[in-house]
């Protein structure tokens, strides 16, 4: 019976510890989705945006932020404050603490669409890792698709393709060339244009792509095939002729042949042990009053 009671008392605890590990993760992970939740994603200034785009809008830009740690934010305004546009997406994005990190750091990742209707611009902002992961080609590509609904005044929809489609942009470059970034910048706190001073934009000698697995390995494998292919066709060549073919028996002499030596000359090459291409990789970006790295791209409406 003394047994008995101490196995329940035993279980019984043992349900409890398990209880309330799972209350806790389960606690910390609303938690962490009210923390993303309470982030502004739309700031509709210009009051162009009905209450259910707005909420439809910042669950698009919610979900694409968390999947590529990069903020999404649409800005529309129809007074600037006499800025230029340039200068408005900069302060607005600064002022306002704009990115995904929120953690205080210098440059914050985040990409914002403005519609400014007071310069009659829309205009693409990048600060922080999105400088890398969107390019000036990018915007581009991303404005021609916006503009399919820009001239109908179908704002809505401008956002929406914009979301998505600099979603796919992030994620390709990202699979491509930034992701080699990812953890120098998680762990850098300057501003976006020091850390492509320090890591992205770098010369790397001739030997720096051999440090690659795949590089290293594709290599081996062609050297490999080469020698196997020269070697198959020299064991199929077959000797035709012998000591014999061009021996004259009836006019054989022998000469006596000596070598002098004359002189040594030397010819010298120079070996390029130079750079080969480096990162140069990302949108060009400028600094703005708060001293803060942007990229962008924009036109007029």
């Amino acid at each position: 019976m003394i047994r008995l009671n101490k196995f329940l008392k035993t279980s019984f605890m043992m349900i409890g510890t398990c209880l309330l590990i799972f209350l806790a993760v389960i606690l910390q992970k609303e938690n962490a989705f009210a923390d993303s939740s309470d982030k502004t994603y739309v700031y509709d200034m210009a009051g162009i945006y009905s209450d259910d785009e707005i909420e439809y809008l910042s669950e698009e830009c919610q979900n694409a932020s968390e999947r590529v740690e990069i903020d999404f934010v649409i800005t529309t305004t129809a007074d600037t404050g006499y800025k230029g546009y340039v200068e408005y997406a900069d302060d607005f994005m600064d002022d306002n603490g704009l990115g995904y990190e929120d953690d205080g750091r210098c440059d914050q990742s985040c990409v914002m669409l403005l519609l400014d209707f007071d310069n009659q611009q829309v205009y693409i902002d990048t600060t922080g890792f999105a400088i890398l992961c969107i390019e000036d080609d990018d915007i581009e590509d991303i404005l021609d698709d916006v503009f399919e609904y820009i001239p109908e005044r179908d704002y809505y929809n401008a956002a929406f393709v914009f979301i998505n489609k600099t979603y796919d942009v992030i994620v390709e470059n990202k699979a491509s060339y930034a992701d080699e970034y990812l953890a120098q910048w998680k762990n850098f706190d300057g501003t976006y244009e020091e850390f492509e001073d320090e890591y992205v934009n770098i010369t790397h000698n001739i030997f720096y792509n051999l440090k690659k697995p795949y590089v290293s390995l594709g290599i081996s494998l062609l050297t490999a095939f080469v020698v196997t292919l020269i070697m198959g066709s020299g064991s199929k060549a077959k000797m035709t002729a012998d000591r014999r073919t061009y021996l004259n028996r009836s006019n054989v002499r022998m000469h006596l042949m000596t070598d002098q030596y004359l002189r040594t000359t030397t010819t010298r090459h120079k070996i390029n042990t130079g750079s080969s291409g480096g990162g140069h990789h990302g949108g060009s970006h400028h600094s703005s009053h708060g001293g803060h790295s942007h990229g962008g791209g924009g036109r007029h409406m």
